[in-house]
């Protein structure tokens, strides 16, 4: 192991503790029935998971002098910032309140602290790496040793989760995080290899295997092509993981799911029409679990992170999400052809794919939260770089 993978600091330490905490925090949710006082763990625990990266943010605040692309951080802060706050203000709701605020507060944070594009990655892909073994190895064990709590969806392994999506999305981050390793690292590759193939096959997320397509599939027709045709590509693959509800008929059957892919396209309905409803401030920040429950849906969430942007803070906060995904992406071509290095792009498209189908843009106590916006705020770092910067930082912090 290079000792360079293991450098300590703000942002390693909160990514680690963070980590451990969201890992408890899916612990206490799988054995809630052994607690006795389980509300009160569970808030603990989520408080937890909501203070690591303030208290880090905070040292790092503090330890710097300067604060680096200061403009470029306002700006994308106010397009998630604002719309969140007047969804509150607009919002009477004491729910709204608390979301609202979580959000501001977690974006904040984790734009200070991972601000630094390929040097974050350097930092955290590692430390990523040996947790997501582990949580895919302890997975694993649950299926052979405890199965009534690693199948709890029935023949879908979840592992240590209580969602099979869930140990999807991370078993997918992961695969392609270990294109990032060294020649050197062929051992690590094949253990990831491994255990990421049971994991998605046990799991059986279509979304996170159709991510997973779009995203090579994307990167395959991309590559020698300039800047222009590269974002028009790349952009258009997202449109398409975003229309699933265009499926065809055969091979949504095929995956052993019902036309309304297992009530999503019922929820996305209802979801555009709140946001038609409601354009300018949204529904407020509440969770939206009771309203789907409500209207006879059988989803717990909207499954679409854009229609969850739009419902809870209207048409101004889904605008800055495609705008700062729309940075990101920038950043992300920028980065694939300067150094020739494809990794970031494709990682990028397979979590914005994630989203077609799944919220996690206000997932504030799983993993597909944090990856989500440190990959967004870390690739709309490198969007404001030319050529030139980005081979010279990557230089200097090469992963």
């Amino acid at each position: 192991m290079q000792i360079s993978l293991l450098k300590i600091n703000n942002q390693s330490l909160a990514f680690i503790f963070l980590s451990l905490a969201l890992i408890y925090n899916s612990f206490i949710l799988a054995f809630n029935e052994n607690l006795f006082d389980f509300e009160q763990t569970l808030f603990a625990s989520r408080l937890i998971v909501i203070s690591i990266p303030v208290f880090f943010s905070i040292l790092l605040v503090l330890s710097r002098k300067t604060i680096t692309d200061f403009k470029l951080k306002i700006i994308i802060l106010s397009l998630l910032v604002l719309p969140t706050a007047l969804s509150i203000i607009n919002s009477s709701s004491n729910q709204d309140v608390g979301y609202g605020l979580v959000f501001i507060i977690l974006l904040i944070s984790l734009m200070t602290l991972f601000d630094k594009g390929l040097s974050d990655f350097k930092l955290i892909v590692p430390i990523f790496q040996n947790i997501g073994i582990v949580i895919m190895s302890l997975s694993i064990l649950f299926a052979i040793f405890i199965p009534e709590f690693a199948f709890l969806s029935g023949s879908r392994l979840n592992g240590i989760f209580t969602n099979p999506h869930t140990l999807a999305r991370l078993a997918g981050t992961l695969l392609l995080s270990s294109f990032m390793l060294k020649e050197n690292e062929l051992i690590k590759k094949f253990v990831i290899y491994l255990l990421t193939f049971i994991c998605l096959i046990l799991s059986m997320s279509v979304n996170v295997l159709f991510s997973l397509f779009i995203s090579f599939i994307a990167i395959s027709l991309i590559k020698r092509l300039n800047f222009g045709m590269t974002f028009l590509i790349t952009s258009i693959s997202i449109i398409i993981a975003i229309m699933l509800p265009a499926l065809p008929t055969m091979f949504i059957e095929f995956f052993g799911r019902d036309l309304s892919l297992t009530g999503r396209t019922s929820a996305w309905l209802l979801g555009v029409d709140l946001i038609v409803n409601n354009p300018f401030f949204g529904i407020g920040m509440q969770d939206t679990k009771e309203i789907i429950f409500l209207s006879n849906i059988s989803s717990t969430n909207f499954h679409n992170s854009f229609i969850e942007a739009g419902v809870r803070g209207g048409l101004p906060l889904l605008l800055g999400f495609i705008i700062i995904i729309s940075l990101a992406l920038k950043g992300a071509i920028k980065c694939s052809l300067a150094l020739e290095n494809w990794n970031y792009l494709r990682l990028l498209i397979f979590v914005i794919a994630l989203g077609s189908a799944q919220s996690i843009i206000f997932s504030y106590f799983t993993f597909d939260f944090y990856i989500l916006w440190i990959l967004l705020f870390a690739m709309s770092h490198m969007s404001t770089k030319s050529s030139h910067e980005i081979q010279d930082h990557a230089r200097k912090n090469y992963l």
